[in-house]
């Protein structure tokens, strides 16, 4: 048998811990050639009686295994798992992944207030007006929660007549919805679109939240449910919340709208007068009583009240147009 059989079945006995029968085959291929290094080292190791380095090696030398031999393995083979290799690897991953997990967790915390405000938040695109290869579209944004939102971005697909895909997007609106409100921007360009648009499908995907409000949890629910009342149930609704929380700006002008629509405009005017009370920088409650004064047939009171309104948000494009039918320019200087 030749020096490398020997050699390959001493490496393959090793490998399996059959080391007296690796012994014997690197005996045999040093009795074929003594000065075979690989042969010298390995018996080195294992017998107790090595091979002098560079040396020939005798038949009969190293007699056994090392005393101490299987000990060492012994401590080779029992290091803790936990620092092997492939361990390590996996607990980094283990702990990659925990890290995370506790990541998405404090997010989710801070982010609480905004995740449950979006539930009530509702975007819808009326349909598309194309030209010059682009989709134009009105955007109205309901915002039924007791707190104001701004810079609402959504997800759009728009589709054709056969339900096929003709574009997709995100857009970002910065105008503020008021407390319990809506408002349509006119003419928000979606983008390039291949074909005839004929659906459209949005989806919420972030916003900004104004100052939370001193509102109990139990009040702000009663808040939301009563923004999605008929008028004359939420009159009532928002008369109980206002004298639960009389502090509370938006709740009057919630209530002044609910008794407005019922004609009630007299007491509509009183509502609209103590939120703008409470907070007189409130350009939804000067909105709104300016409009219930024109509607009462005040045309000047309504002329001052939604200037007001427009100098204190020129952007809202609500305000914008009461007052361009009023006759008034839209350029009321912002709020310093």
């Amino acid at each position: 048998m030749s020096v490398e059989k020997h050699l390959a079945n001493a490496r393959k006995y090793y490998s399996r811990s059959r080391f007296a029968d690796a012994i014997y085959e690197y005996r045999k291929a040093l009795e074929i050639d003594p000065r075979n290094q690989e042969a010298i080292e390995a018996l080195n190791a294992l017998t107790d009686q090595p091979v002098p380095a560079g040396g020939e090696y005798e038949p009969g030398a190293g007699s056994g295994l090392k005393t101490n031999f299987l000990a060492h393995q012994a401590e080779e083979k029992n290091v803790p798992i936990t620092r092997s290799a492939p361990v390590m690897v996996l607990l980094i991953v283990i702990g990659a992944g925990m890290l995370y997990g506790l990541y998405q967790a404090v997010m989710y915390y801070l982010n609480y207030d905004k995740l449950v405000a979006m539930k009530y938040v509702e975007v819808r695109l009326q349909k598309p007006v194309q030209k010059d290869g682009a989709a134009y579209v009105n955007v109205e944004i309901e915002n039924l929660n007791p707190v104001a939102i701004k810079d609402t971005k959504f997800k759009y697909d728009i589709f054709s007549a056969d339900g096929s895909s003709l574009a997709a997007g995100e857009v970002q609106l910065p105008i503020v919805v008021p407390p319990g409100e809506s408002r349509t921007v006119a003419q928000v360009k979606l983008g390039a679109v291949s074909g005839t648009a004929a659906r459209l499908h949005p989806a919420l995907t972030d916003l900004h939240l104004g100052p939370k409000p001193s509102l109990s949890a139990d009040l702000a629910n009663k808040f939301i449910e009563a923004c999605a009342m008929k008028p004359e149930e939420s009159a009532q609704a928002f008369t109980d919340i206002v004298k639960a929380s009389p502090e509370f700006g938006p709740a009057y002008v919630k209530l002044g709208e609910s008794l407005a629509a019922t004609g009630d405009t007299e007491h509509a005017v009183m509502a609209f007068g103590k939120a703008i009370k409470i907070d007189a920088d409130d350009a939804n409650a000067h909105y709104h009583l300016g409009v219930t004064y024109f509607y009462k047939g005040d045309k000047e009171a309504a002329r001052k009240e939604l200037t007001e309104a427009a100098r204190l948000a020129p952007d809202d494009p609500v305000i914008a147009s009461s007052l361009s039918q009023l006759g008034e320019p839209v350029k009321a200087e912002a709020k310093k």
